[in-house]
């Protein structure tokens, strides 16, 4: 491809957690659907799209649990549609210590013990395995947090070769280096807000779902007009920029939100931004032909 030509590549947070964000922060369930929605875009535009998955919840041993969660459900789609979807791991359960950052903590700008982190990688990986999922050489560190010179020689020791973070996260915690045990990958947000609106106007009670782009860094001029469950992407450009991809979150992909998303891959295309097809080769794109 042609390498001034913008590029894009798409991550999803929070795979393999049953609700929106985490169960402490929603009732919302993350089912079936969610996942039919990725598989069947990445089909219809050519691609792959990376799954990084939180892995406490997979394969619970609660059968109440995992009929409400369809994870037996969504783990036959996954297996069916390999060629579609690319694994990466998202830490353990997103949390250690009382914070939301797994392997640093940004709200008190705080280590998280070695141990600590070395325990979660291994119950983490271990489980990507048991549960079919895995191995995979991605790792995606919640909230983009981790300790330079320790969490990535812990996610060397686990067979991890690229970690896909933001590097405007690290500066703002400790100094980037080139020294990293991994390759760094770094990322934006794809810029997504999300609102669900509650009518109570008349009988029966409905809701209205919408997604919108707001004017983000990422996107130099971006606009969407927003109605409900009707989206119209009008503009789109990728600010240039030396990233390997975008990020989003499963809840995200309600599968209400599919003529969005359907919208949102052909106002790229329509920008002639090029969809790579892998993480390989947004990988290769962006670490310059290694």
């Amino acid at each position: 491809m042609d390498t001034k030509k913008s590029s894009f590549y798409l991550v999803v947070d929070d795979c393999g957690m049953p609700t929106i964000g985490a169960p402490i922060f929603s009732k919302q369930r993350i089912g079936m659907g969610h996942y039919q929605v990725i598989v069947d875009l990445a089909k219809e535009f050519g691609i792959t799209v990376m799954l990084a998955f939180s892995t406490a919840w997979l394969n619970s041993t609660n059968k109440e649990y995992q009929q409400t969660y369809e994870w037996n459900n969504i783990l036959r789609l996954l297996d069916k549609n390999r060629e579609y979807w690319e694994l990466a791991f998202h830490g353990w359960d997103h949390s250690a210590n009382g914070t939301q950052t797994e392997f640093y903590d940004l709200e008190h700008d705080q280590r998280i013990d070695y141990d600590v982190q070395e325990t979660h990688f291994g119950m983490g990986m271990e489980m990507l395995k048991k549960s079919g999922l895995g191995p995979t050489k991605y790792f995606v560190p919640p909230g983009h947090a981790w300790e330079l010179g320790v969490t990535d020689k812990i996610a060397e020791k686990f067979g991890i070769k690229y970690m896909v973070t933001n590097f405007k996260t690290m500066e703002n915690t400790y100094q980037y280096s080139s020294k990293s045990y991994v390759k760094l990958l770094n990322r934006e947000g794809v810029g997504i807000n999300y609102n669900e609106e509650q009518l109570d106007l008349n009988p029966p009670k409905r809701r209205i779902k919408h997604w919108s782009f707001p004017v983000t860094p990422q996107f130099a001029s971006s606009l969407v007009h927003t109605r409900p469950l009707h989206l119209r992407l009008m503009k789109m450009e990728l600010k240039p920029k030396h990233l390997h991809s975008y990020m989003a979150h499963i809840g995200n992909f309600d599968p209400e939100s599919r003529q969005f998303w359907r919208q949102f891959f052909r106002g790229l295309k329509r920008r002639e931004i090029h969809l790579c097809r892998s993480a390989a080769e947004a990988t290769k794109q962006f670490l310059g032909g290694e």
